[in-house]
């Protein structure tokens, strides 16, 4: 029973903390004007990591 009491109180942790990240990560793509479409970046193996590495 602790077990999953524990293992609710993360998913409760990361459904509450999931939004803020999700804005603070549409803030930084509304900041980088040269990014048009999220689309490439999935679809380009290489782009992701370089994206990541700046």
């Amino acid at each position: 029973a602790a077990l999953s009491e524990s293992a609710n109180q993360v998913f409760l942790g990361f459904t509450y903390v999931a939004p803020s990240v999700l804005e603070s990560v549409k803030e930084k793509f509304s900041f980088e004007p040269k990014i048009r479409s999220p689309r490439r970046f999935i679809g380009s193996p290489r782009t992701p990591v370089r994206f990541l590495g700046q």
